[in-house]
């Protein structure tokens, strides 16, 4: 790993990098009051209900067909 400005960039064994910012690493930390905060503020996925009508515009394949192809 190493650090330079305000970024952190890791060297994976496979030897392929990654890079990330401080600030993106500090609002996915692990402790609760920021999992709670990145969960209802960042990454908010409204709700759908669901009640099986939406399955009747859902196309179906043949898994046979699929697979030998």
């Amino acid at each position: 790993t190493s650090k330079d400005n305000d970024n952190v960039t890791i060297r994976w064994d496979d030897h392929h990098k990654s890079h990330f910012s401080l600030e993106w690493l500090k609002q996915r930390s692990f402790s609760k009051e920021n999992q709670e905060k990145f969960l209802n503020e960042t990454y908010k996925i409204s709700r759908v209900l669901w009640d099986g009508k939406e399955l009747s515009h859902t196309k179906k394949y043949d898994y046979e067909e699929i697979m030998t192809k």
